[in-house]
């Protein structure tokens, strides 16, 4: 067996790294059609080896249109196999590859090309008030914030650097639109990347006992350890209590939940009725109403997939795609018909535009999309 069949048979198992998805794509991207062809007949060959589940043969024929251009399938698929959302995550990237190969004749094409993807926007609002629009400025911008020096760099990292002591506390909030993503350097050296539609809140230096700061929206930590000083992030129902580590904290409005998910280190989440000692790996969970969070296992590469320039879908329902979608590509979404049963699973580069994101999606023959002005329709694909 050679390296790309080993690769194949672990993706379709469910155990391959976000690297070898990675390196098994741009394999692909050197194939001839033909060679296509091969690759489905091995994959079906391999999961069929796997034992009993449920898998929807849907996505597979709407593979094989795109290479044959026909709704014959190369096989026909039994029903019972285990690994559904591993098979739709290796199906969707091929489609990916596929896309520019061949014209698409099962996917009505969209008027989308317009509707780019997020990119590094955001706003400033100093302690006096002042509001800057941080990427209208120019790499090497200088301001001052007390005892605390601010600077856009050449990478659009905004950064906070203590030249003094004394002054007076002041807090900066920076905010990303819908569309916009931002990376900040804390005084404390902490990082922070801040995802679409998000705000943070934070002071010009870090005095006291506890480093706090108040987040919306959502945002992936790196934070610099410091025993003596915690680091505390407040969002509307949870507070993480942090000594040095790495974590994401998701905490949207329009979320029926905050998610808190550990990567690295140790951190403490929860509310004040309860707190949650974490392990890398744990999420806790506040639901909306609830008191006390729930403690899950969490998929680490799902969960930062944000960060690393995708959207990951694993089993997810069609509604918790369409708001990531509506965040990052500034969209209002409105559905045609009651799609509370859809769930799709794949991984797409956050940097398509969103006609070829939404062409993905309808590769799998559930749903189907229109676009009116600004609103994009999700309508329940009848066969």
């Amino acid at each position: 067996m050679n390296d790309h069949q080993e690769l194949l048979r672990k993706m379709a198992a469910g155990t391959s790294t976000a690297e070898e998805r990675t390196a098994f794509q741009a394999w692909l991207q050197t194939l001839s059609v033909q060679g296509y062809r091969q690759v489905m007949m091995d994959y079906e060959e391999m999961i069929a080896e796997q034992e009993s589940g449920n898998y929807d043969p849907v996505l597979l024929e709407r593979v094989n249109e795109r290479i044959d251009g026909t709704a014959t399938p190369l096989k026909k698929w039994r029903s019972g196999y285990r690994y559904a959302a591993a098979a739709a995550v290796l199906l969707v990237a091929m489609l990916a590859v596929w896309r520019w190969m061949l014209p698409s004749k099962s996917v009505q094409p969209l008027a989308l090309k317009t509707v780019q993807p997020g990119s590094t926007r955001a706003t400033l609002v100093l302690g006096n008030g002042q509001t800057i629009v941080l990427d209208s400025l120019q790499s090497g911008w200088q301001g001052q914030q007390g005892a605390a020096q601010v600077t856009k760099s050449d990478s659009g990292l905004l950064s906070y650097r203590v030249t003094g002591s004394g002054g007076a506390v002041m807090y900066n909030t920076l905010t990303t639109p819908r569309g916009g993503y931002f990376k900040v350097l804390l005084p404390d050296g902490s990082q922070v990347w801040l995802n679409a539609a998000s705000s943070l809140r934070y002071p010009n230096t870090f005095t006291g006992n506890e480093r706090t700061i108040y987040l919306t929206g959502e945002a992936y930590f790196d934070i610099s350890s410091n025993v003596q000083q915690p680091f505390i992030v407040k969002t509307r129902h949870s507070t993480v209590e942090v000594l040095g580590t790495s974590f994401n904290v998701m905490a949207y409005e329009e979320e029926k939940m905050e998610q808190t998910t550990l990567v690295s280190g140790a951190i403490k989440a929860g509310s004040e009725n309860g707190m949650l000692l974490l392990k890398p790996g744990q999420q806790a969970v506040m639901a909306d109403g609830a008191a006390q969070p729930q403690l899950l296992s969490a998929n680490i590469e799902a969960v930062t997939a944000w960060k690393n320039g995708q959207f990951f879908f694993e089993d997810t329902d069609i509604h918790a795609i369409m708001r990531q979608v509506a965040r990052w590509y500034d969209v209002e979404i409105v559905y045609e018909n009651n799609l509370s049963d859809i769930r799709l699973s794949g991984v797409v580069s956050r940097k398509e535009y969103i006609s070829q994101l939404l062409e993905i999606l309808e590769a799998t023959g559930k749903v189907h999309f229109n676009i009116q002005g600004t609103k994009l329709i999700v309508h329940l694909r009848k066969n």
